[in-house]
C-alpha cells in the first residue's frame, strides 16, 4: 500500500528486495517462539549489512508477529503496537559489519524472565531462508518444514543415536546440521575439563509426535528436544 499512515511507503522495486526479509523475519521469529525461552519481556533486533541501510519498518513487524505466534489478530501491520501494549520493549540496532560470509543477516535477541534467546538468519540464493546461529551456536539450516532443535552436551554418539531412534520411529530426516560451542584459544589445552554444548536441527518431512520427543530424551547427554513449525 502507497502513503499508508501505519507503515512507511515502499515502492514496488523495495518492497521487492526487501520481501524474502520480511519472510525470513516471520519465520525466524517463529522459530525462536518455539525453540527459544518463553515469557518475552524485550525484544532486540539488529539488522546487518545491506538491511541496515533498508526501511525495516516491516521486518521488524514480520519477526514480532512470528514471536507472538498464536495470539489472536495480531499480524505484520500491528505487531509492533501490540507487543507495546503488553509492555513488551523492543529496541532495534543497524550495524555495517555482517557476521562471517553472509552480506545481510537479521539477529533477533529474546530477553524473558528465564533468560536470553538469540538467533541470526540470512537469505541465500535471494529465496532460501537460512538459520545461522541459535543461542551462541553456530549452524547452518533450513528455515522451513518440520525442525526437530535438540540441545546437547558434546560427547560421542549422540548424532549416531538421534539418527537411529528417528529411524526406529519411522521419521525420515530431509537435513541434519550440527554445530558446537566456540571454544576461547585459552580454554582449548582444557577441552576436555570443560562441558560443550552442541545443538542439531534436524529438518524432518512431517512434524513429528510427543512421543518421538520423549522417545529422544532417553539419550542421557540430550538436555532438550523441540519440535519447530514453520511454512515450507
Amino acid at each position: 500500500m502507497q502513503n499508508a499512515v501505519n507503515l512507511p511507503s515502499l515502492s514496488h522495486e523495495e518492497y521487492v528486495k526487501l520481501a524474502p526479509f520480511i519472510d525470513l523475519a516471520g519465520r525466524l521469529g517463529a522459530f525462536l517462539a518455539q525453540a527459544g525461552k518463553g515469557g518475552i519481556e524485550s525484544i532486540h533486533l539488529v539488522y546487518g549489512g545491506a538491511l541496515a541501510e533498508s526501511k525495516t519498518e516491516l521486518i521488524r513487524n514480520a519477526a514480532i508477529a512470528g514471536l507472538l505466534q498464536g495470539s489472536e489478530n495480531v499480524n505484520r501491520i500491528n505487531a509492533a503496537t501490540i507487543a507495546q501494549e503488553r509492555g513488551i520493549r523492543i529496541h532495534e540496532e543497524k550495524e555495517e559489519s555482517h557476521r562471517g560470509g553472509s552480506a545481510t543477516v537479521l539477529t533477533v535477541v529474546l530477553h524473558t524472565a528465564q533468560g536470553e534467546s538469540r538467533a541470526s538468519a540470512t537469505v541465500i540464493h535471494g529465496e532460501q531462508p537460512r538459520l545461522l546461529a541459535f543461542d551462541g551456536i553456530d549452524v547452518e539450516a533450513p528455515l522451513e518444514g518440520a525442525l526437530v532443535v535438540c540441545r546437547n552436551l558434546d560427547v560421542p554418539g549422540v548424532i549416531g543415536r538421534i539418527g537411529t531412534i528417528l529411524g526406529q520411529q519411522g521419521v525420515n530426516i530431509a537435513n541434519f546440521a550440527l554445530g558446537r560451542e566456540r571454544l576461547s584459544p585459552q580454554l582449548v589445552p582444557q577441552h576436555t575439563d570443560k562441558v560443550v554444548k552442541a545443538l542439531a536441527v534436524v529438518q524432518v518431512d512431517e512434524p513429528v509426535s510427543e512421543s518421538v520427543l520423549e522417545a529422544l530424551k532417553v539419550i542421557e547427554a540430550l538436555l532438550e528436544a523441540r519440535l519447530v513449525k514453520l511454512p515450507q
